[in-house]
């Protein structure tokens, strides 16, 4: 029922459909449209590309820290990637940030990051993270960056010691360029995006197909 009490198509009240329009969409079941996840296949962990933008991060880092306080660089490349426009943006990003730093340790090594941004440029500026590592020998760690519209999370993989959790405030520098995917073939790009896949450590976010 809507709110003057007429009956609505497929019982879903305007706005409130899984579809651009009201109702459900074709081939829909009742269980995907009431599920809030079923836009990633009920994985949020895995999939966290709702809206068909994203850009991805693979870099190398060093950080480190003690008695309250700590830091880390880093630098690498990126790639974005907006579905509704068909265009995709790559560059080169320096990040250095520091901050509350509890714990002890360093570590030097790897980092995937993706976000929901649809362009490489929208990464430059400053931003907060919030994370943790541990490991003897090797270290693995978690960030989640919260910049004011599309945060990221980030897997590292480094050679170090120690276990630390830290909160950084962070500013990213990046040189990009876009190019519009209408004149490119999208079977190249698909073959460029799953050979760096295939090169990411186990566990590193990857990178959408188009």
């Amino acid at each position: 029922m809507d709110e003057d009490g007429e009956p609505v198509p497929d019982g879903w009240p305007e706005g409130f459909g899984p579809g651009p329009r009201v109702g459900m969409r074709p081939g829909y079941s009742v269980i995907e449209a009431a599920n809030w996840y079923a836009y990633v296949s009920n994985n949020p962990v895995k999939y966290v590309d709702p809206t068909g933008m994203w850009t991805f991060q693979l870099g190398v880092f060093a950080s480190g820290g003690g008695s309250g306080a700590g830091g880390k660089v880093e630098v690498g490349i990126a790639v974005g990637y907006d579905k509704e426009n068909k265009r995709l943006s790559v560059g080169i990003y320096s990040t250095e940030g520091a901050g509350v730093y509890l714990g002890a340790g360093g570590s030097v090594g790897i980092s995937g990051t993706l976000t929901g941004a649809d362009s490489v440029k929208e990464l430059e500026g400053p931003s907060g993270v919030i994370g943790g590592s541990g490991g003897a020998g090797t270290s693995f760690g978690v960030d989640i960056s919260v910049p004011p519209e599309d945060p990221g999370v980030s897997l590292s993989f480094g050679v170090g010691g120690g276990a630390e959790s830290h909160a950084f405030v962070t500013d990213t520098q990046v040189e990009a360029i876009e190019a519009n995917l209408f004149q490119i073939d999208k079977k190249i790009v698909d073959t460029v995006i799953g050979v760096i896949n295939n090169s990411l450590p186990p566990l590193t976010p990857r990178i959408p197909e188009l």
